[in-house]
């Protein structure tokens, strides 16, 4: 379990003397003593509008500033002070505890090396400066300036203490518990120290002596959040899960916005076998803390992995690997999953068929009578042949597929990493009217118009290609003939061969079998319908098996399809029309789907 060091905090310094604006000075302090900023900041402005180089004034009302949050108010004042006493060393520390506050360390430095330069012996400048090198990492610089706060105060409990937390943040265990045994000598109320003690107790495994630490650390601080959480990860090393679990409820109680409580707390209910209970509070620590810990990550999969959600714990150990590169258990883990995966998931096929007859706009296209049919018969064939569920197949016939519904559909149902595996396959099939521009060729959604309304071929297989499937399949019939009544563009025979030669570059993985060419028109028979789709649905029932090869060995291949395809669409339309495929994939020849025996429809 993780521990987490807590380091003390710094005060201001302030200083008073007397005499008429000496007077509000005085008044100012007692009520600042009193933790009445604002009406300290009312006496020391009357000291200040009664004595206007007053410098000690500015000095105490800068920090009444500080203490309210209003830390520009501060800055100013205490350059003020500065100005009227450049040689202020308590106005250059204190201007430098403000600048902490809001980060600008390196301006921090630079005043307190001023204050330490005036006055040489004050050790709260050099644990001060200590304070702000550890937290920006010059780490040895930090040490050293710890080492001489206590040659100048041997017994500042502080010092030893956050010492003590540096040399165990850079492994030097022992040296940091002699420090904390220090830090507590000399002040036995130092709840830090005891917190940070058991800390290093419960890493060497001293779980009980640990404990002990964190009861004295919650005996002086009630309230101490950091000590609770502490003391639950050594209940839960000793096995004790349900008692540590009343200690993570204490912590988030007293801060619910704690991340590392409910982490704490979910390690715990994973122990304990209550694993949805678990996910919930890691989902809490990283909705807190998004980017703090692999170990949120990584162990969040463990739980995911336990409960059968492999996808999410895949990703899990991903997301853990990426914020630790040198994450090996998370590799190891990832990988050994990936291989139960590979062993147990049978590989699944994701449909999106789109089908469009008839268009938004009418009197641009002319009416096709198959699409929306062919689509529901090519989910027929995957669901009667036990290929594929239902739920695996997205039908968007006619005015469901508009532009913005057929990218999204893919998005969510063909390139999502939740529920699409590495083994599986997707198919986009896709039937309805195209076009070919001057800049551009694809098909036409319900919705078009115009050519922004246009779904290139390109960015269609580009986005396909982005799917975590390792085969993607993309079937279009469609004209894309340059003369179709809807556009009066002429596209040049140069770039309707440009276009053709793009899309024979696509990659092997990613098989796109088109109905004709680019620029040319794909045929709607009377009684056939799409002649392309009517072949397609023939070969992908069995036909296609071992065509070109005269081998049948009952699996449709992706060359065998195409081949049978363009056979018979180039046949029945006397040449006039010739289905495409990308050479790639003609190459690699895909096995696509195998031959079944379809159940048949129930009525």
């Amino acid at each position: 379990m993780r521990h987490y060091l807590l380091f003390l905090l710094l005060f201001f310094v302030t200083s008073s003397w007397g005499q008429t604006a000496e007077h509000y000075l005085e008044a100012g302090f007692q009520k600042h003593q009193n933790k009445d900023f604002k009406g300290g900041i009312v006496e020391y402005t009357k000291a200040i509008e009664l004595k206007e180089d007053y410098a000690q004034a500015y000095n105490n009302r800068a920090a009444c500033w500080h203490e309210l949050g209003h830390i520009q108010e501060a800055l100013e004042d205490f350059n003020n002070a500065l100005q009227i006493d450049p040689y202020y060393a308590s106005a250059y520390y204190n201007k430098a505890l403000s600048l902490i506050t809001v980060k600008r360390y390196n301006e921090a430095i630079d005043d307190l090396n001023k204050a330490i330069q005036l006055n040489s012996e004050d050790y709260d400048y050099y644990y001060s400066r200590g304070n702000v090198l550890r937290d920006i990492g010059r780490i040895e610089e930090a040490i050293q300036d710890f080492n001489k706060a206590i040659e100048l105060n041997p017994e500042d409990s502080n010092s030893y203490n956050n010492r003590g937390n540096i040399l165990k943040n850079i492994g030097l265990n022992k040296k940091a518990l002699e420090d904390y045994n220090k830090s507590i000598q000399f002040n036995p109320n130092n709840a830090h120290a005891y917190n940070n003690r058991g800390v290093i107790l419960d890493n060497s495994a001293n779980y009980i002596e640990a404990i002990k630490d964190f009861n004295k650390a919650i005996e002086i601080n009630p309230n101490y959040i950091e000590a609770y959480n502490n003391r639950g990860s050594s209940l839960e090393n000793l096995g004790l899960s349900n008692k540590a679990i009343e200690d993570f409820n204490k912590a988030i109680e007293l801060n619910p916005e704690y991340a590392e409580a409910y982490y704490s707390k979910a390690f715990s209910l994973d122990k304990l076998g209550n694993h949805l209970e678990a996910i919930k509070n890691y989902n809490k620590a990283i909705e807190l803390k998004p980017k703090f810990s692999y170990l949120f990550y990584f162990n969040r999969g463990n739980s995911f992995k336990k409960m059968g959600l492999y996808r999410e714990a895949i990703n899990d150990y991903n997301t853990a690997i990426q914020l630790q590169l040198d994450s090996t258990p998370a590799k190891n883990k990832l990988k050994n999953l990936e291989d139960k995966i590979k062993e147990k998931r049978a590989p699944k096929i994701w449909i999106v068929a789109v089908g469009i007859d008839n268009y938004e706009h009418t009197a641009l296209f002319s009416t096709l009578r198959s699409s929306v049919d062919n689509i529901h018969k090519l989910k027929d064939i995957f669901v009667l042949s036990h290929l594929a569920e239902e739920s695996q197949i997205n039908i968007l016939p006619n005015h469901r597929a508009t532009k913005q519904n057929i990218l999204n559909i893919i998005d969510k149902k063909l390139c999502n990493s939740q529920i699409i595996y590495p083994e599986d396959m997707i198919i986009f099939y896709f039937i309805g009217h195209g076009i070919a521009l001057n800049d551009s060729f694809g098909i036409c959604p319900y919705d078009y118009l115009k050519g922004n309304k246009l779904i290139s071929e390109t960015e269609l297989v580009n986005k396909l290609q982005s799917s975590p499937a390792r085969h993607k399949i993309c079937i279009i019939e469609s004209c894309k003939s340059k003369n179709i009544p809807m556009t009066t563009a002429n596209v040049s025979s140069q770039k309707l061969k440009q276009f053709n030669e793009l899309r024979d570059q696509y990659k092997a993985t990613t098989v796109v079998i088109t109905s004709t060419k680019v620029g040319e028109s794909s045929i709607e028979d009377q009684y056939l319908g799409g002649i392309f789709s009517h072949y397609l649905l023939l070969g992908m029932k069995g036909k296609a098996d071992g065509h070109g090869s005269g081998k049948k060995d009952n699996m449709i291949s992706t060359r065998e399809l195409y081949q049978y395809v363009k056979e018979n669409v180039k046949r029945q339309t006397k040449g006039i029309q010739t289905p495409q495929i990308n050479t790639a994939a003609f190459i690699a020849n895909i096995p696509l789907l195998p031959v079944f025996e379809l159940d048949k429809p129930s009525k």
